[in-house]
């Protein structure tokens, strides 16, 4: 197996497709990772002393989860990015700590919102602020609208959550 980035290498475990696109399409995006050369999840994470586990694609915390799991390691952090609705065993048992994610509900209200008022012609160019509806003022920093803080999802959460 070519050497590859332990998150790459943990996604494997859930997709190998969405892997390949993560580590193809986003060069460098992880920094400096613990590199695997072949060998087991587990020994990977037996390896593992000080750095948590950031899965940055969905199927990458389960596949996460599905590696820390087996090696029985309390110390491995595992955080990531990915739908509640695949997380919820890995973070009732405690192996996925958190799941990190905007509100697909104000994302999707903010994205067409947003759509409407630049098709209206109604956020003047080098505009500061927007007045977004239901979530109220929102800052913009160049071209891009700040929706706010993410939704964290924990165990005391996850079971409110149907997405």
């Amino acid at each position: 197996m070519p050497e590859t980035s332990l998150v790459t290498h943990l996604a494997n475990l859930c997709d190998e497709r969405n892997a390949a696109a993560l580590e193809g399409n986003f060069p460098g995006l992880l920094g400096p990772t613990v590199r695997v050369n072949g060998i087991t999840p587990a020994t990977v994470i037996t390896g593992l002393t000080m750095f948590p586990i950031m899965a940055i694609s969905a199927p990458a915390v389960p596949g996460a989860g599905e590696a820390v799991r087996p090696a029985r390691r309390n110390d491995v952090d595992v955080i990531g990015l990915s739908p509640p609705s695949i997380c919820k065993p890995y973070v009732h048992e405690g192996v996925v700590q958190t799941v990190v994610l905007w509100s697909v509900r104000d994302l999707g209200y903010l994205s067409v919102y947003a759509s409407v008022l630049a098709a209206e012609r109604k956020i003047p160019p080098g505009a500061s602020s927007i007045q977004a509806g239901r979530l109220g003022s929102l800052r913009i920093q160049g071209s891009d609208i700040i929706l706010g803080s993410p939704l964290i999802i924990n165990k005391q959460n996850i079971d409110q959550l149907d997405f």
